[in-house]
């Protein structure tokens, strides 16, 4: 298993050096400029001043060099951890980051304990009754689940909440440790949200795994010897039936840090999503370079452990 992973690390070498060409080329050839829109902001006397001004940003910025000279300036940034520096807001972009990543870890953590919480026991439960009206009822609310944008249902959340309850989104970021409370009443309903959506294809990713693992043989030979119908389905079927469910997992933590960005942005959650938004708005690349790339090592590392997490849950499964 330890060649395993060191062969995987070394695979993610030429990966990331490959993602940080891809990003810096599409932060180049995206439209707009950061000199252009730091002067937008300003109150310039004539072109010719307008002229200076930019070209002192650029200078600044390292703009004006070439694009080749531009690329390894950054990636050895990038090798220092440091990813640039904030053009908006003068700061080390490893700064904002580690400053903006634990508060998008921690809602993606609770978005996946919830989805662990209902959707594996509602897909388990769907394949039990299946065919009754408790498997028709969760496959409408499934369906729901997966149709319903989370834009539309964090607007209608918010506006339930302040008409009905009196609460609105807390413009301060409260630490858990400060405060857990509060900090949980800022995030439990975000992740109630994309836990909505996310956890119904889990749920439907589990009730058909299950319903195929129920019709083996072994599942026959194990009631045929008396084993209680709870163990037949967890020890049995539902271990059986994993693998695939811990891929979609492994999908669904990926979509944790990057997919976060609707509901961070309307319920004022401090995070990587909400950064990436500002960032995008003021075309702070530095910013957006760092995000994507963290957000990329992140899925990287996330794939490695679902990959030894198949062979805890299914010996037969070996990592070579």
């Amino acid at each position: 298993m330890y060649s395993y992973i060191i062969k995987r690390l070394l695979l993610m070498v030429p990966t990331a050096i490959l993602a940080t060409v891809i990003v810096f080329t599409l932060m180049k050839i995206a439209p707009g400029d950061p000199a252009t829109a730091i002067l937008a902001d300003l109150d310039v006397i004539s072109q010719a001043q307008e002229a200076l001004d930019e070209a002192a940003i650029r200078k600044e910025f390292g703009l004006d060099k070439p694009l080749p000279i531009q690329y390894l300036n950054w990636l050895g940034s990038v090798s220092r951890l440091e990813f640039g520096e904030s053009i908006w807001q003068y700061r080390p972009v490893r700064d904002i980051i580690l400053e903006r990543l634990p508060r998008t870890m921690e809602l993606g953590a609770l978005i996946v304990l919830l989805t662990v919480l209902w959707a594996v026991p509602a897909g388990i439960l769907a394949a039990v009754k299946h065919n009754r009206m408790t498997d028709n009822v969760l496959g409408v609310l499934s369906i729901g689940g997966l149709s319903v944008p989370n834009i539309w249902l964090g607007t209608l959340v918010i506006l339930g909440l302040s008409r009905y309850l009196g609460w609105i989104p807390s413009l301060r970021w409260t630490p858990l440790f400060e405060d857990p409370v509060a900090n949980l009443s800022m995030l439990i309903f975000p992740a109630m949200i994309v836990s909505s959506s996310a956890g119904a294809s889990i749920m439907r990713m589990t009730r058909s795994q299950m319903l195929e693992v129920l019709k083996e043989d072994y599942i026959r030979t194990a009631r045929a010897k008396g084993v209680g119908s709870n163990l037949v389905l967890i020890r049995h079927a539902l271990r059986n039936a994993l693998l695939p469910v811990v891929t979609q997992f492994g999908g669904l933590m990926g979509v944790m840090v990057t997919g976060v960005v609707v509901t961070e942005t309307i319920f004022q959650v401090p995070g990587m999503g909400r950064a990436m938004v500002e960032a995008i708005g003021n075309r702070d690349y530095p910013i957006i370079q760092g995000l994507i790339l963290i957000n990329i090592a992140l899925i990287l590392v996330v794939n490695l452990a679902v990959d030894l997490l198949y062979s805890i849950i299914d010996p037969r499964v070996r990592v070579q």
